[in-house]
């Protein structure tokens, strides 16, 4: 059973190598898993902002680029 239906699916097209991008970003963060968990977080804190939002959501930071804002803390 798909989580979206086949209506939205047809509409919604998404660039399968981004997918695929986003998804292996994702599998690095998880790979970092038992490391994150023995640093305190206000050290790992710019780590996940970049880690998630960029790497795996594809947001850019307001740190990283002002010019070319799509996340902003």
């Amino acid at each position: 059973m798909s989580i979206f239906q086949a209506s939205i699916l047809k509409t919604y097209k998404q660039d399968e190598s981004l997918v695929a991008k986003r998804w292996s970003a994702y599998q690095n963060y998880l790979a970092k898993i038992e490391f994150i968990k023995t640093v305190k977080e206000e050290k790992y804190q710019d780590g996940f902002l970049h880690d998630i939002f960029e790497e795996c959501l594809g947001y850019t930071l307001k740190t990283i680029n002002p010019t070319n804002v799509r996340f902003t803390l």
